[in-house]
């Protein structure tokens, strides 16, 4: 694999897999200067999930020369596109506002985010734009996706393999699901 992009969803899960492949190089897929991080913001993350990852992540993503891309819904219909916050090698600033706030549009249209079936919310804030993003700066037959799932969620891994890649046919790319341990596993 000569490159890979990592969706950085800002969690326990994704954050497990950065940081092996930091501290870890051998277990990446390719070189460090080969990956790309990217996150979707979608305007709602917390404040102190921004603060450990601007003050514990961002450091080593500099260290180690990983590009980093933002993005963000540039409004309510795919048609407005997206923005590009930041794409760096040298990240500083988390954009947690994001451009068009997934809470404004769910506020307006008086829906709440749903947490069974298909996750319709994550398709429109955040897999629409990481894909959009891709499908202008690759070529994609030439990088594999990463997501990070708990081992104890083989539900939800199904989901995303059901949900996810919406433009992208399964012989583009390459992509890895990688279940971190579980606890039991962890303890023997």
């Amino acid at each position: 694999m000569q490159h890979a992009v990592l969706f950085y969803g800002l969690g326990v899960d994704s954050t497990a897999i950065l940081l092996r492949w930091i501290l870890e190089p051998a277990s990446s897929p390719c070189p460090l200067e080969n990956i790309t991080v990217i996150t979707a913001m979608t305007g709602d993350e917390f404040e102190n999930t921004g603060e450990n990852v601007t003050t514990h992540i961002l450091p080593l993503m500099r260290a180690h020369g990983l590009r980093y891309v933002q993005v963000a819904r540039h409004g309510a219909k795919e048609a407005d596109g997206i923005t590009i916050l930041s794409d760096t090698r040298d990240p500083d600033t988390l954009y947690l506002k994001g451009d068009y706030k997934l809470s404004d549009e769910l506020a307006a249209s008086g829906v709440v985010p749903s947490y069974a079936g298909i996750h319709k919310c994550s398709l429109k804030a955040k897999v629409f734009a990481c894909e959009t993003w891709l499908e202008n700066h690759y070529d994609h037959h030439v990088f594999g996706h990463a997501f990070g799932y708990n081992a104890e969620e083989p539900k939800r891994v199904e989901k995303s393999e059901a949900a996810t890649f919406v433009t992208l046919a399964e012989e583009q790319a390459d992509r890895w699901i990688v279940p971190l341990c579980s606890e039991d596993a962890i303890n023997g």
